[in-house]
């Protein structure tokens, strides 16, 4: 899901991607295991819309996921898109 390095060509980079900058540089800073769990989690709420999701207060359309200590920010856009936004530590997230 996460892609791991940055566009290679420009039709690599046609599409838009539904991460923002930010997201990959998070998500490249986390070790393999929690990597794969973000992934997995992300995939998963897609896929089913299941997951311990809530609506963030204060930030219009924004959500987090949570994944164990680790926090998804993403926001919905349609049509059933997820943009994500960032992952964070619980105890730096807030």
């Amino acid at each position: 899901m996460f892609p791991s390095k940055k566009c290679a060509g420009a039709s690599d980079c046609d599409s838009p991607r539904p991460i923002s900058t930010a997201a990959i540089r998070d998500f490249q800073n986390l070790d393999r295991v929690v990597q794969l769990r973000v992934d997995a989690a992300l995939t998963r709420y897609a896929n089913t819309g299941h997951g311990d999701v809530k609506a963030l207060q204060g930030r219009d359309g924004e959500f987090r996921l949570r994944v164990g200590k680790w926090r998804i920010f993403f926001m919905l856009e349609p049509p059933d898109v997820v943009l994500v936004l960032g992952i964070d530590n619980r105890g730096e997230a807030y």
